[in-house]
């Protein structure tokens, strides 16, 4: 079961700049922050004050600025002793300490198109999902490339697929799974595809490869996410996993937060309102005070008994296990 602890509203907040905002947390509970319109990130401490920043210098308190140009930064998490901030020309690696910052990988030169998260595994390296190119890339902790996953065209198959042959379409969001493995958001086939990387198969977890808002509480293989072919981005947006390896998918289209319960293997929807009325704030029904105004969910994260929902128009929504 869950609640509504807290609604947040960014563009209110005194050190949060105008444009929509995400939050992710260290293994530690380090906050790690970035704003997406304003092109910048920082390490944000409890007080509201910034361990450091990054990119475009913003009004806010932080003990050091590192000051280069990133552009719409997109995943930001630790490795090491050190931050990895993705953003759309590279992968830079921030170690505050010392006070460098480096640029691990090169987009362009890597032939990435679109870089999404830059997800560490337990062997230390580097997984990018490139969003538009279809395909996974694969470094090591130095920057090198190891491998890439899909040929850049898009394909779907439901069956379990080795390294080699896989294929997806529009990739949104990947995550480290507690078993090792990774996670794919594989967004315009609508489905949560796990990369097995001992085994090197990719094996389908949720979703038939077809739109729409079905399948909940069953197994999430005849499950459905929602579609939009009116929205460039079609497709659920988001992707987080829990401690037990349950998955949460920020279904964007149908308005609503949905978990695959792995050891019952069903989905099922936690939040939000299929009807969702748009510019509405996010006041909870008191009868169902999960009932709650989703019109774009654009991340997620899981930290702590808490699922953290970033909304498009500027709340940070965040929920509880009771």
């Amino acid at each position: 079961m869950w609640e509504v602890e807290k609604i947040i509203n960014f563009k209110k907040d005194e050190y949060f700049i105008d444009g929509y905002a995400f939050v992710f947390f260290g293994e530690d509970g380090t906050k790690l922050y970035f704003n997406y319109d304003n092109n910048w990130a920082g390490l944000l401490l409890d007080n509201g004050q910034f361990l450091w920043t990054v990119g475009e210098k913003q009004n806010v308190k932080s003990d050091y600025h590192f000051d280069i140009e990133i552009k719409n930064p997109h995943y930001i998490t630790k490795q090491d002793n050190s931050v990895l901030l993705s953003e759309q020309n590279g992968i830079h690696k921030i170690d505050y300490y010392s006070r460098k910052i480096e640029t691990l990988i090169d987009c362009k030169k890597s032939g990435i198109e679109s870089a999404g998260n830059c997800i560490v595994d337990s062997n230390g390296d580097i997984w990018i999902n490139d969003v538009i190119g279809y395909r996974v890339f694969r470094f090591d902790k130095k920057g090198n490339l190891i491998e890439i996953l899909g040929n850049g065209k898009p394909g779907f198959s439901k069956d379990d697929t080795p390294f080699e042959k896989v294929q997806f379409n529009w990739i949104y969001d990947i995550r480290k799974g507690t078993d090792g493995n990774i996670y794919v958001l594989d967004s315009k086939n609508y489905a949560v595809r796990m990369i097995d990387v001992e085994k090197r198969i990719i094996k389908l977890i949720a979703g038939t490869g077809e739109a729409g808002y079905s399948g909940d509480n069953n197994n999430p293989l005849n499950a459905t996410f929602g579609g939009n072919p009116e929205e460039h981005f079609d497709g659920p947006w988001s992707l987080s996993l829990d401690e037990f390896d349950n998955i949460y998918v920020g279904d964007t289209q149908n308005h609503v937060l949905r978990m695959v319960d792995r050891k019952a293997n069903i989905i099922k929807t936690i939040a939000g309102n299929q009807n969702v009325i748009p510019g509405k704030r996010n006041n909870p029904d008191e009868k169902n005070p999960l009932k709650i105004n989703l019109p774009k969910i654009c991340s997620l994260e899981y930290y702590n008994e808490r699922v953290f929902i970033p909304e498009w128009d500027g709340d940070l929504i965040v929920l509880k296990k009771k």
